[in-house]
């Protein structure tokens, strides 16, 4: 190490500082050369050191850092260190295949027909789309070999869940319901006919194919799919729904492969060509999904002015009547053969059943740090106590119930909905004295409405 004198920092003469920086920055560079090639020597006579070194560096990314939850897509990043043979992988195998083998899409894998013919698809919209959404809808009957477009028509009798039964009664498999805001594309619902699931997409960052620079032409070949990091429970299901909507079999003279990776529960959607010089040609559309909800059955249709169930007596099994048990025994003979006569008929549920649900944790976490900070800044201007303990109380409640929701544990949405109702039942009667609780009565009325619509869902599908 040159003497302080010596330092660039130390030399007024430009010239010399400037010679003085390369050739530190040149002897720095020399040693680390040296100890690279020095480690490379060791670890080529020892390969167990270099197995140590990889072990013991592993990059900081986010998704090994990212703390696992069982309800997301992604893998467990600890389950990378299990040995194949080790017990709880061997569970964890066994119940993955026993959820194939019973899960709705089973049928579409051990199914007898031509594998050559593809799926069929309806594909629409919400009421009255506009141009950038039949745009989109277009570019996706292109990339499903088995798709049709249908405009939607508005008004009763055109719900969501009447028209996956009119599509399940015509051989449709899949339906796909493309929504939309402030004119453009902004959710893509995907229903499996007949009998569900339910999916509903998030859909962002559109670039169709035109907008795609060099692009390549489409064939009409059927592509290859190939689905990456779709590993867990859920993961599974939405993977295995994607690709029945696809031909069991693929036509490789296309050169033609659809990519959906997913990545930190994003779902990232490419199409590309390989050309005759072993390279990759984009197709397009490109676009990105997110899982917001996963539900049992096709979408419910809901009829606010049904008349309740006619009221019915049982009669107790003690009691004989023959006559009445052949009176019985006729009907449900000629009902049954009425049902055997008309055609049977997809019938959408009257209440939706969810089997996954995207809960957010950020409104909590925003409402904790406002009243944390609120609290401690009025007791700053004040000196009041309970205005201290009111608001490091209630945001450490919020900030307790969203990190059990993140975590997925029990009482999440219950305490961030009870934090809420406490801060607006403190804030409405100060309303009128400033701008501070008129501000903490509206935010905590819109989080307490967020939670609240979320737990009367979780509600009602359980």
């Amino acid at each position: 190490m040159p003497p302080t004198r010596f330092a660039p920092s130390h030399v007024k003469n430009k010239i010399k500082r400037e010679q003085l920086t390369q050739k530190a920055k040149k002897a720095k560079a020399q040693a680390k050369l040296q100890k690279r090639l020095a480690q490379a020597k060791l670890e080529a006579d020892d390969p167990a050191a270099k197995k140590k070194r990889l072990a013991e560096n592993v990059p900081r990314t986010l998704d090994n850092m990212r703390e696992f939850d069982p309800s997301i897509m992604t893998a467990d990043p600890s389950s990378s260190n299990q040995a194949e043979g080790s017990t709880s992988a061997e569970a964890t195998q066994n119940e993955q295949n026993a959820d194939i083998s019973t899960d709705p899409f089973a049928s579409y894998f051990n199914s007898t027909d031509d594998p050559s013919l593809p799926p069929k698809v309806l594909i629409t919209t919400s009421f009255k789309a506009s141009k950038p959404t039949y745009e989109f809808c277009d570019e996706l009957v292109g990339v499903f070999p088995g798709a049709e477009f249908r405009r939607r028509k508005k008004g009763k009798g055109f719900e969501m869940g009447r028209i996956a039964g009119w599509a399940a009664d015509r051989g449709y498999k899949h339906l796909l319901v493309v929504n939309e805001d402030m004119k453009k594309p902004n959710a893509i619902t995907m229903v499996h006919l007949p009998n569900g699931p339910t999916a509903y997409f998030k859909l962002t960052s559109i670039e169709l194919t035109k907008q795609i620079f060099g692009h390549a032409r489409a064939t009409p070949h059927y592509p290859e799919l190939i689905l990456n990091g779709f590993v867990t429970r859920l993961g599974h299901a939405v993977g295995r729904m994607f690709q029945t909507t696809f031909p069991p079999l693929p036509e490789f003279q296309g050169r033609q492969v659809v990519t959906l990776h997913n990545q930190r529960d994003f779902i990232f959607f490419r199409r590309h060509r390989s050309t005759e010089k072993v390279a990759l040609q984009e197709i397009g559309p490109r676009f990105t999904l997110k899982l917001r909800s996963l539900k049992k059955n096709i979408p419910a249709v809901y009829n606010l002015g049904e008349s309740p169930a006619p009221l019915t007596i049982e009669k107790d099994e003690d009691e004989d009547d023959p006559v009445g048990d052949l009176e019985g025994q006729d009907q449900e003979k000629k009902a049954d053969e009425e049902k055997e006569k008309e055609p049977s008929k997809t019938l959408p549920p009257k209440q939706d059943e969810f089997l996954w649900q995207w809960k957010s944790a950020y409104p909590a976490y925003t409402m904790g740090g406002l009243c944390i900070v609120g609290g401690v800044t009025g007791f700053a201007r004040t000196r009041s106590i309970p205005s201290l303990v009111a608001g490091v109380g209630v945001g450490l409640l919020y900030l307790w119930s969203a990190d059990a929701i993140r975590k997925g544990t029990n009482n999440g949405i219950e305490g961030a909905l009870g934090a809420s109702a406490l801060l607006l039942l403190s804030s409405l009667p100060r309303v009128a004295k400033g701008p501070v609780p008129a501000v903490l009565a509206v935010t905590s009325a819109t989080t307490g409405f967020y939670y609240g619509k979320t737990l009367y869902s979780l509600s009602q599908s359980s």
